[in-house]
């Protein structure tokens, strides 16, 4: 009977850690197609007599590739060059555009060592470690910088949401890298270091309550 309860307990502690994370995944996926069904979706239904399904996604998609299309050539370069100007009149308008604009160039073409490395450094206090994200070289040296050290461009995380987190500007040599993936690192931060590297964990184990 014992090792029936024990071999029950196994299986449904394997099942949640599988259906668990595809639930979780194909929740935020169908949340997302939902909205931009329903968002874009309200467009043709002013102009058929019925809803259709999915339509909203398609015009997304017909969207960007026709944004795509058109800022590939040189009339549509002109034309967004023009546009950016006006929204670069607007204060407001122009943080947000701009801001969010570079961040995508970021993610998409990847450029340097952009959120690539995963760094050690000492956080909250000396003697405290924390992982981090480095984002780029914020401040060089140079006779306009008061610190006076090259400072990088580091994102601290939170747990168990690693998308949130504080942004932070440490001196270079105050950084250890840490020979993982990014994605190794946000496995880390979102288990609270449950779930590390193989060669990162220790031989010895604590007992578990």
């Amino acid at each position: 009977m014992k090792d029936i309860r024990h071999r029950l307990q196994r299986y449904f502690i394997a099942g949640i850690l599988v259906i668990v994370p595809i639930a979780i995944s194909v929740w935020v996926l169908l949340g997302l197609l939902n909205w931009m069904d329903g968002f874009l979706g309200r467009i043709p239904d002013t102009f058929l007599p019925v809803h259709i399904p999915g339509l909203g996604i398609i015009l997304l998609i017909l969207l960007i590739l026709s944004a795509g299309a058109l800022t590939t050539n040189l009339l549509g370069k002109r034309i967004l060059h023009a546009w950016e100007r006006i929204l670069s009149r607007i204060p407001l308008i122009r943080a947000i555009y701009s801001g969010t604009k570079q961040v995508l160039e970021a993610l998409v073409k990847n450029k340097g060592d952009q959120f690539r490395r995963v760094v050690l450094f000492e956080y909250p206090r000396k003697g405290l470690w924390s992982i981090g994200f480095v984002t780029g070289t914020l401040i060089d040296k140079g006779p306009a910088n008061p610190v006076g050290k090259r400072l990088v461009a580091v994102l601290y995380p939170t747990t168990p949401n690693p998308t949130t987190g504080f942004f932070m500007l440490v001196p270079e040599e105050e950084l250890i890298p840490l020979d993982v993936s990014v994605e190794e690192a946000f496995k880390m931060v979102i288990s609270a270091g449950m779930i590390t590297p193989e060669r990162f964990s220790s031989q010895s184990k604590l007992p578990l309550p």
